[in-house]
């Protein structure tokens, strides 16, 4: 089959492309990347063009191409997606080891906030490549302060994550703004565990110290954040859930209660990560909005889940009003169930979500995560579970992109006949050729 939409067709040559370059073969990409964007000719609507043109430009330099990239980026007459096709071709460039060529690429963005977002990945792609001083002269181009003191902290996390922890904290040492300093020494002190505990330790504790000067609720937030994860790496619970206690304060202090309810949606997802799922579940209670609220509950359903504690987490969703919030809830939990390891719990639990559609959605990701874990056939044997009918023109297309996933092309692409709607069909193979690519 062939996809006769220029527009899908282009989106499958890309993803096509993509598997491409992660398989060593960018000359491949390169080439695909070429015929997506001449698909795109055919197309008439000129916003849509423009929008796949930003797309693939930063694909292009990935591939090794930048001179074709900006050609592409050349080509787009939308500001806002000229804007975003340099932003992520500069920052291609620079992971593609051409920073010189990537600052260039930046500095022609005429949007300050823009700019300055190249800038910093610039900085952070030069730190991880080994060479922090020219990191360092690239944020020091930044104007705001704000935004160079990101930056900063940025090319000093990925300095550390390089293989340079000490270099990493002269240069953290170096930034003025305590919270960015602080958010640093966190991620510095991640990068050295598990090899160096005792030099994580005396790090956390000049993060914790440094943290206690922030003045900016937020930020206290953020940080506080940063250090407990990087205590539960060090396999300090206690400590990660006294940091996420002081971020609790600090989000109790926010006056916007959009800002307050995010914070604390924030801290209860680090809460269930560092392992304390009753903690992020009396966060989740605190949150004022009830769509945020209902999807940080959804999030403790399911990491109580994967716990081994359905009951807990069927207790949870029982706090949640509408059927809508109460699926989605249970769609988490199933996929939780999943990734632990537990297929069996994982399908009971699906089957229990009324909505057709979206017990479609959640049987396709227990495929995905039983087809990742090596059982193809109980990939299959979950998607078997879904009903055509009932599942829509989407649902089937979701059917066909596992049924791909798990192996299977022959009812892959059996299934994608099936859907009536031209452009789902069209999607529907695009992820099919995708996945036949990766196995090549």
């Amino acid at each position: 089959a062939t996809i006769g939409n220029p527009r899908i067709r282009s989106e499958a040559l890309r993803n096509i492309a993509s598997v491409q370059l992660r398989a060593g073969n960018p000359e491949g990409a390169r080439a695909t990347l070429e015929a997506a964007r001449a698909s795109l000719e055919e197309l008439e609507d000129a916003f849509a063009r423009d929008q796949d043109l930003a797309r693939i430009a930063p694909a292009q330099a990935k591939a090794g191409d930048p001179e074709a990239a900006r050609e592409t980026a050349a080509r787009i007459e939308d500001a806002a997606y000229k804007r975003r096709a340099l932003r992520f071709l500069a920052k291609a460039q620079a992971e593609a080891g051409d920073p010189e060529g990537a600052r260039a690429t930046a500095l022609t963005i005429e949007d300050p906030r823009a700019r300055t977002w190249a800038l910093a990945r610039i900085a952070v792609a030069q730190a991880a490549a080994g060479d922090p001083e020219g990191a360092s002269a690239t944020a020091g181009t930044i104007e705001n302060a704000g935004g160079r003191a990101s930056a900063l902290a940025g090319a000093a996390a990925a300095q550390a994550e390089a293989g340079d922890p000490e270099g990493a904290r002269a240069s953290a040492g170096r930034i003025e703004n305590a919270g960015a300093r602080a958010w640093a020494l966190a991620r510095i002190a991640a990068a050295q565990l598990p090899g160096d505990a005792q030099a994580a330790r005396a790090t956390l504790a000049t993060a914790r110290a440094t943290a206690g000067k922030i003045e900016s609720a937020l930020a206290r937030v953020e940080v506080f954040q940063e250090i407990a994860a990087a205590q539960t790496k060090a396999g300090d619970p206690k400590g990660a859930r006294g940091s996420l206690e002081t971020a609790g304060a600090a989000a109790a202090k926010i006056r916007r209660t959009d800002f307050r309810a995010w914070t604390l949606m924030v801290i209860a997802d680090a809460q269930v990560a560092a392992g304390d799922p009753e903690g992020g579940l009396a966060t989740a209670r605190k949150i004022e909005l009830a769509e945020i609220r209902s999807g940080t509950l959804a999030t403790v359903a399911g990491a109580l889940a994967a716990a081994g504690n359905p009951r807990g987490a069927f207790a949870v969703i029982e706090e949640f009003e509408g059927a809508s919030a109460r699926a989605r809830a249970l769609g988490l939990m199933a996929k939780a169930q999943a990734r632990a390891g537990d297929p069996r719990g994982a399908l009971a639990t699906a089957g229990k979500i009324e909505d057709a559609r979206a017990r479609a959605r959640v049987l396709e990701e227990i495929a995905k995560a039983q087809a990742k874990a090596g059982d193809p056939k109980g990939a299959l044997a979950a998607v078997g579970k879904t009903e055509p009918a009932q599942a829509g023109p989407p649902g089937i297309a979701r059917m066909a992109k596992a049924k791909a996933r798990a192996g299977d092309t022959k009812r892959a692409l059996a299934t994608a006949e099936k859907i009536e709607r031209a452009h789902v069909k069209a999607r529907a193979l695009a992820c099919i050729a995708a996945t036949l690519a990766g196995r090549k």
